[in-house]
């Protein structure tokens, strides 16, 4: 697809960007994803990205061409509940329990972990891609958890392995605590299967635990994250479901793939065929679907979908869903988000 002014009508409401882009700029204009070489205050490139869209929607919202100020003034409030949770695993890292309005804690539901950005934290994360007007439509509970707040900066960041973004080297053990938080939700709640997403250094960490802990989730979805180690590499005898969504015009986590130190990391083509190859799955049979439309700032249906789930083990498949004309910041629509989580919940 090509960019354009118009984001169409089926766009999630922007005030959730414009939130994003006004706490990035109070904390210091740090990043969203991260990179040794450059210091948080300094990495404010995607939050000019997010600028940019933000008024080019306002612009074509004042001139009546989008049709998105029913989905503005629409708000997401009736659509959960926050849950009176309070975890005791760290109390350094907050974490907010979502569920659909009147939901009992008997009532087995499918539980959803948010994974934040680099930087931010799970609240901003949840206000920019707003997650939670989905959970009475499709039925689950969404876990916003925080990542461990990063030493002489601001914001927080999730150890995903050596490439990122434990760049203090704080060596916070995040697959141990994220599996402490779902226990602890699981002790009050009844859960019927743990899912994963996470955007950038929260996609990092989505295949940091894909890889160290395989059995953690049924399902994982990384946006515009890499993997500090080849799949091929980990341990799978079940093997993962996973889609992998990036932008093919990412600058901040390419979507070639990149030298992060010494660790040279698969870009997202070779990424998917790995964690495909890893598991089981015959990665010279790829079959194709239609495209999708899942970011209102580029015309028409610019994803391009990749699919590997030819005599994959047990339950494994893989995914890529490509942006063409999309960056490291995607907007996604309303359908596109709707999509991500019927993949993530619907195997």
């Amino acid at each position: 697809g090509r960019s354009r002014g118009g984001l169409g009508g089926n766009v999630s409401p922007f005030t959730n960007l414009a939130k994003l882009v006004s706490v990035q700029l109070l904390s210091g204009g740090g990043a969203i994803s991260g990179k040794p070489d450059d210091p948080p205050a300094l990495a404010i490139k995607p939050v000019a990205d997010a600028l940019g869209v933000y008024f080019r929607t306002l612009y074509e919202w004042w001139h009546g061409r989008s049709g998105i100020a029913a989905a503005v003034a629409t708000g997401a409030a009736e659509s959960f509940e926050l849950l009176d949770f309070e975890s005791q695993v760290d109390p350094g890292r907050p974490a907010e329990l979502r569920a659909p309005p009147g939901s009992k804690p008997d009532e087995a539901l499918p539980l959803v972990l948010l994974l934040h950005g680099y930087t931010i934290n799970g609240s901003v994360q949840e206000s920019y891609w707003g997650l939670s007007k989905f959970v009475q439509e499709l039925g689950f509970r969404l876990l916003v958890p925080n990542g461990t707040v990063i030493e002489g900066a601001t914001g927080r960041f999730w150890n995903g392995g050596p490439a990122c973004c434990d760049f203090a080297e704080q060596g916070p053990d995040d697959v141990a605590y994220l599996r402490a938080l779902v226990e602890e939700v699981s002790a009050s709640y009844a859960v019927e299967g743990v899912h994963v997403l996470g955007h950038s250094n929260g996609g990092y960490m989505v295949h940091w635990l894909a890889c160290q802990a395989p059995e953690f989730a049924d399902g994982h979805v990384s946006v515009a994250g890499l993997s500090s180690r080849d799949p091929r590499d980990c341990e799978l005898p079940d093997g993962v479901r996973m889609l992998l969504i990036h932008g093919a015009l990412d600058q901040d986590v390419p979507y070639e793939g990149e030298q992060s130190g010494d660790l040279s990391l698969l870009g997202a083509q070779d990424l998917a065929r790995a964690w495909a190859e890893a598991s089981g799955c015959d990665a010279d049979s790829v079959s194709t679907s239609e495209s999708l439309d899942l970011d209102g700032s580029v015309e028409g249906a610019e994803t391009e979908v990749l699919q590997y789930d030819s005599a994959c083990r047990g339950s494994a498949e893989v995914a890529l869903w490509s942006g063409q004309g999309v960056g490291h910041l995607p907007v996604f629509t309303e359908s596109g988000q709707r999509a991500m989580l019927r993949w993530l919940l619907e195997p």
